[in-house]
């Protein structure tokens, strides 16, 4: 069972790694930009678009199921060796199988993304063949680490690949100019797999004779359990890709595409926000809890320090988001986009919410629940937020929205709870509840004062106040935590 400490370091490990990336991302964004130009970004762009749905479907959803089905092997090691083998093999079969798609399908795929207009486009797509290879073998070997805890050396994977891409790539897109771009992205892709498998050799079990699996792959029992959860969980995606597909093209029919941009914008910069900060606590939460999953009472103390963490991090992040928004928004955007910044101060607030019952989702996936997984998250959730969205829009429009994120995010979270006591019987302890009803309490109040409250010192002392009081509060408790 991990302490308090231990929760806290991790997140801050991770959390500097994500912060890395994302700065390597903005620089890698920036470079392309200014030698490339908006052709150069959208030739980027378009070529992501196109490689990450090809290593998502063919993974399977195997990188994620593999950690749950990793862990309850307990202490049997010898298991523990075969389950990481069968898995590494696997995900090296598909990762061979999604490079040879994309090689042979690259006329096809290069010609509805790029029309026939750019003769290049078979070639840059022909680069992403290796680019999914090398991809999917590294997200093998950073999941192996998740799943034995090495913190610290997956950190240094995630830093090494968006670092090396800057390096490597720049004076490709400086020699090559546009066809840089599709090498650039099959070297960056290289480079992270090669770190990852040198960071993983020092501690890597599955080199043992014992470790080779009995029979055929396709035989293992283990595999078969990794498949039917990341199937799930593969579906799951699709579906909430289709959602949110659903829901801009019904506000650009109803609406119009002004609207699509106020809503998309406010959704990346809080999306990039909250993810960074969700895969830095969860990163070695998930471990852990499959590890624990068979006790309930080891289950309900987990997720009740997960929860608690989660919540001393987000409510200063979520206060900052509120109280900067309009500022963000000029920075990183532009004036036209202000009617974004209602939406993004609420969906502060469902920041707050979404840490406070994150710890719960993951259940599901700890237990090997699929068809529950696929029935609760996959269906029921992302119908619910479809309705939502779309009801809201018909309301009152890009104002209706905010309004709409804010009673998912408060549904969800009501659900989830609910689901973790009836099926599960697990709760949270007495203080995390204290911990949530106060932090929601400041960010409710603060996104209030932002919202309601003229521009003017008053307004700005309230705000500095608020955010003051709440950055404090959380490190004294952070602080009492670890002393304890």
């Amino acid at each position: 069972m991990p302490t308090y400490r231990t929760i806290f370091r991790g997140t801050a490990i991770f959390g500097g790694s994500q912060a890395v990336t994302v700065l390597a991302s903005l620089i890698r964004g920036k470079c392309v930009a200014v030698l490339l130009g908006a052709y150069g970004m959208g030739v980027s762009s378009l070529l992501v678009s196109v490689l990450n749905p090809i290593t998502q479907l063919f993974a399977l959803g195997l990188p994620s199921a593999a950690i749950s089905d990793i862990a309850a092997a307990g202490d049997d090691s010898d298991e523990r060796r075969r389950r990481m083998t069968v898995f590494r093999k696997a995900m090296a079969i598909l990762a061979i199988l999604a490079a040879v798609y994309t090689a042979v399908a690259a006329p096809l795929m290069a010609s509805v993304t790029f029309g026939s207009d750019v003769s290049d486009a078979v070639w840059w797509t022909l680069c992403l063949a290796p680019a999914a290879l090398f991809t999917m073998l590294a997200q093998a070997e950073t999941t192996l680490l998740q799943s034995r805890h090495e913190l610290k050396r997956l950190a240094a994977c995630n830093i090494t690949g968006p670092v090396a891409g800057i390096i490597l790539g720049i004076p490709l897109y400086y020699i090559y100019g546009i066809n840089g771009i599709a090498p650039g992205i099959a070297v960056f892709a290289a480079v992270t797999w090669l770190m990852a498998r040198a960071l993983g050799r020092k501690g890597d079990i599955t080199r043992h004779t014992s470790s080779a699996p009995q029979g055929p792959l396709y035989s293992s029992p283990s595999l078969h359990r990794m498949v039917k959860l990341g199937v799930a969980m593969t579906m799951t995606g699709l579906i909430a890709n289709l959602v949110v597909y659903a829901v801009n093209t019904y506000i650009n029919s109803r609406g119009n595409t002004h609207d699509v941009g106020i809503y998309q914008s406010a959704t990346a910069i809080t999306t990039q926000c909250t993810q960074m900060v969700f895969m830095a606590l969860a990163t070695d939460y998930y471990p852990h809890l499959a590890e624990t999953i068979r006790s309930r009472l080891g289950t309900m103390r987990l997720a009740s320090k997960e929860s608690e963490v989660a919540l001393l991090v987000t409510v200063p992040l979520a206060v900052l988001l509120i109280v900067f928004a309009p500022l963000i928004v000029r920075v990183l955007l532009t004036g036209e986009f202000l009617a974004a910044v209602p939406l993004i101060q609420l969906t502060a607030v469902v920041f707050v919410f979404r840490a406070f019952y994150f710890p719960l989702d993951y259940i599901c996936l700890a237990k090997n629940d699929k068809v529950f997984y696929f029935l609760y998250e996959g269906v029921a959730y992302n119908v619910q937020t479809l309705v939502i969205l779309i009801a809201a829009y018909w309301w009152r429009g890009v104002d209706g929205l905010a309004w709409g994120v804010l009673a998912n995010g408060i549904l969800g979270g009501v659900i989830a709870v609910i689901v973790a006591r009836m099926r599960y019987g697990v709760v949270y302890a007495r203080r995390v509840l204290t911990v949530a009803a106060a932090g929601m309490a400041a960010v409710t109040a603060t996104a209030a004062i932002a919202m309601t409250m003229d521009e003017g010192w008053i307004k700005i002392s309230l705000q500095a106040v608020m955010a003051i009081a709440c950055t404090t509060a959380c490190i004294w408790r952070g602080k009492r935590l670890l002393k304890g």
